[in-house]
């Protein structure tokens, strides 16, 4: 049994031919699937031997459909715990690249406005667990559930193997290895086409077992269908029509409204959402940068563009935008799709982390395409359109060395005959550069795109002379929110600041009626503060109250304070500030005793929780 499962390990290994597509391969794919048939019944037989005969049911199934209904009753499990705990199976097209492709093609539909042949496209939504889950998230939840590995081996075979041969004008193609049935089919919105494949679905339902989930497949129909041709089809098919196939694919075309937001409603935005995406030690509270990271993604699909030159998703690009050169050199082209748009947006960023790796130089630009370190520096006027291949003598595979002395300068000189070359000519390699192992990734690229961000910005002289402060305080041992308060208290909604923005409050402060209420004033100079200050002991009790803002004067308490007690200042701080707002919203006012112990209180008992977590 055991040199059986070999020989079958083996012989899979051979179906990497399948992924090929080659039509000179098929009569050898198919022999070896025969022999791997044969094996695996052999297998089976065995299995059958070594099962107990009496009443086990191993004995009366094989392997293959006893795992199928394994699978099936551990999905029926995921499911019911994923529906219990109220959360979606989100699929991981991203990885698999398949929606651009996807998308493409929809919206080379959907934008057919002229000629006599009209296209429509179903998207067809199966009715059936199996099909509605990831089969690598499959996996990784049956190792969860503590089945053994396997188990889970086998289970994975029988679900991932399966592959199939299509007729696509009378010969076939494939082998297409399906991962879950979420499939789109484009045909003329014709009756007696759409008559013809629903006789197609029908059969497929009852060979499969499986049904069509009518209530979440969808048509799309060219812009060029009659109004009458569409209510015609969608009554033979029984589904909805799709009417914006850039909603429907979930690609934000439209922003909408902030969250809780009405029409007529208009919010305060205290902070710009730049600041919040500064790093912290800058004055930000280091949010990630959602542009930032939506470019990234999507050069993540471009990439692919560059480097896997046989794949699908390379094949339709390539034939509809870039027929004559690379992505690199593209255009726009007419009636671009939305994700071509996003896709060319990249390219700053996939300039800006790659640099070439010189083969035969045929493909490389001296000026434009990174292969150096710096930019090429000319002794004289630069040469445009200059080749590494020019530099290169192709006899003895070496750089021609009286070439680069005649065109360039020193540095660049050294930095070019350092770049080895190959005895023999290969082709020119575009390698990612950011990180170690010169392959691409979501992390790097995210870094590349916040610097691309940053260029036009100049920072300011303040920027480095606050960064200690903004240290101190993210380094302070208080609960979160108290450092949170903290950094935001130059903007909190005080009374001079909703005055400021146009709000009809006046900017008195409420409990002296002395001084406009800033952040300064109600937390370290108002009279109900200095009661509250006036019960701390220690050198609190003796700092100045000169300070123009909340910033200034976290400043001046930082070189003279201790670390204890500044960050007993900023929990006193904090509790001042929720007396404050417990006077305003539930017309309660605590004595400045209550208040400090609450501070205390609560300082004490996070440094008991941190000490007991170590």
């Amino acid at each position: 049994m055991g040199s059986t499962r070999t020989r079958i390990e083996e012989k899979k290994q051979l179906q990497t031919l399948t992924a090929q597509n080659d039509p000179a391969n098929l009569e050898l794919i198919q022999r070896m699937r025969d022999d791997i048939n044969t094996l695996l019944y052999q297998e089976e037989i065995a299995w059958r031997q070594c099962s107990d005969p009496f009443g086990c049911p191993l004995a009366t199934r094989t392997p293959s459909s006893f795992i199928k209904e394994l699978v099936n009753a551990v999905i029926k499990i995921i499911l019911m715990a994923l529906w219990m705990k109220g959360e979606d199976v989100v699929h991981q097209m991203l990885k698999r690249r398949e929606w651009p492709k996807a998308f493409e093609i929809l919206h080379r539909v959907w934008n057919k406005r002229t000629g006599k042949k009209v296209q429509m496209a179903i998207k067809l939504d199966i009715s059936k667990a199996y099909d509605r889950v990831e089969w690598s998230f499959l996996g990784s939840i049956m190792r969860k559930l503590g089945i053994d590995e396997q188990w889970v081996r086998l289970a994975m075979e029988t679900v991932c193997t399966a592959s199939y041969l299509v007729l696509i004008i009378g010969k076939p193609r494939g082998y297409i290895t399906p991962s879950r049935d979420y499939s789109f089919i484009f045909c003329q919105a014709i009756e007696g086409e759409c008559q013809h494949l629903l006789e197609l679905l029908s059969q497929y339902e009852q060979a499969s077992g499986q049904a069509i989930n009518r209530q979440k497949t969808t048509l799309l129909f060219s812009q060029n269908t009659k109004p009458e041709v569409k209510v015609a089809i969608q009554r033979m098919v029984g589904v909805k029509i799709m009417e914006n196939c850039e909603k429907y694919l979930g690609l934000p075309m439209v922003g909408g409204k902030s969250k809780g937001q009405t029409k007529d409603e208009k919010k305060i935005h205290w902070i710009n959402w730049k600041n919040l995406c500064t790093p912290k030690k800058k004055g930000g509270m280091g949010f990630r940068d959602i542009q930032a990271f939506n470019l990234a993604l999507l050069a993540k699909q471009a990439w692919q563009l560059i480097q896997d030159t046989h794949s699908l998703f390379y094949r339709v690009y390539k034939s509809r935008y870039f027929p004559t050169c690379t992505f690199m050199e593209a255009g726009l082209g007419n009636n671009p799709s939305y994700v071509w748009q996003s896709l060319l947006a990249t390219r700053d960023l996939i300039k800006e982390g790659s640099i070439w790796q010189v083969g035969d130089g045929r493909t490389i630009e001296v000026s434009t395409h990174k292969c150096l370190s710096h930019k090429p520096v000319f002794i004289g006027d630069p040469c445009p359109n200059l080749m590494v291949s020019e530099l290169i003598d192709e006899n003895s595979r070496q750089w021609d060395r009286e070439k680069l002395f005649d065109l360039f300068a020193y540095r660049t000189q050294m930095e070019i005959m350092a770049i080895p070359l190959s005895r023999v000519a290969s082709k020119d390699k575009l390698n990612w550069k950011e990180n170690k192992g010169k392959v691409f990734s979501m992390k790097s690229a995210y870094q590349v795109a916040l610097r691309l961000k940053q260029q036009d910005y100049v920072e300011h002289s303040t920027v480095a002379r606050d960064r200690p402060i903004w240290n101190k305080i993210w380094s302070l041992k208080v609960p979160p929110k108290v450092k949170k308060f903290i950094w935001h208290a130059y903007i909190l909604p005080t009374r001079d600041n909703l005055h400021r923005r146009k709000l009809h409050v006046k900017s008195r402060c409420r409990f002296c009626y002395q001084n406009s209420e800033i952040a300064e004033h109600g937390l370290w100079t108002c009279l109900f503060a200095k009661n509250v200050w006036a019960l701390c002991r220690g050198k609190l009790q003796k700092c100045s109250n000169a300070a123009i803002d909340f910033f200034s004067l976290f400043r001046l308490l930082v070189d003279r304070l201790e670390c204890d007690e500044l960050e007993k200042w900023a929990s006193v701080s904090w509790s001042l500030l929720t007396a404050r707002n417990r006077f305003y919203f539930e017309k309660t006012q605590w004595h400045p005793k209550r208040i400090l112990g609450e501070a205390l209180g609560y300082l004490r008992e996070y440094h008991m929780l941190c000490t007991s977590q170590l």
